[in-house]
């Protein structure tokens, strides 16, 4: 529907998958847990697609974000929170966070990741996260903190600065901006990168090879 072929990694469980799903999700699970023990078969969907969407949120994010990358209205994806942080299974708090030179204090949600959330994730299915294959205008404000010399970060733009930041960002401190460096910024930029010292080196020229693989056959 997308045009776009499915990942391998998807594309392997939609052809080996039961079609049964209680034995999807046995053939899923370890071997000292049943479907029959699930703890989560009575969330409704929306609420186990909040959860989906916070297990790939590890730093937290707001009740916004969530709502976006689930899909569903700020006011489900609210009452949704609610529910699972009655459960035990969500938590809400405040929390400082770098934005541009400077930093702002926002409500966070996450897991609570005490031993019943930890139990109910492994009858969880991992949600597949959308690929944005956009390229942004400017480095996101949550990483400028990352350009402490040279340029200010937000004077540069993209894709003309796009090896400068590659630079900066893969082989700096965050993982997270790494992260956003090997999905957003171009490939040229990424293949550069790879040429020089440094980069050369695993685990990073590993990870850095992996992405260029994985972008080039999308």
């Amino acid at each position: 529907m997308t045009e776009q072929p499915p990942g391998e990694g998807r594309l392997a469980v939609l052809l080996t998958q039961h079609h049964d799903l209680t034995e999807a999700m046995r053939a899923r699970l370890p071997a000292t847990l049943q479907p029959e023990d699930n703890p989560i078969a009575d969330l409704t969907s929306g609420q186990r697609t909040v959860m989906a969407v916070l297990r790939n949120r590890a730093r937290g994010a707001e009740a916004e974000q969530i709502a976006s990358a689930a899909g569903l209205t700020v006011e489900h994806t609210t009452s949704c929170l609610e529910a699972l942080s009655r459960r035990g299974y969500a938590c809400c708090e405040q929390a400082s966070v770098a934005w541009g030179y400077g930093s702002l204090t926002v409500p966070l949600w996450s897991l609570d990741l005490n031993d019943e959330c930890i139990l109910a994730l492994a009858f969880l299915p991992r949600r597949p996260e959308p690929v944005d294959r956009s390229l942004p205008e400017q480095v996101p404000p949550e990483f400028w903190w990352l350009f402490w010399s040279g340029s200010h970060a937000g004077d540069l733009r993209l894709p003309e600065d796009a090896f400068q930041v590659a630079c900066t960002l893969l082989d700096g401190p965050d993982r997270v901006a790494r992260e956003w460096a090997l999905r957003c910024l171009p490939v040229e930029s990424l293949q550069r990168c790879r040429e020089m010292r440094g980069y050369d080196i695993d685990p990073l020229a590993s990870v850095i090879d992996a992405a260029i693989l994985e972008r080039s056959i999308a």
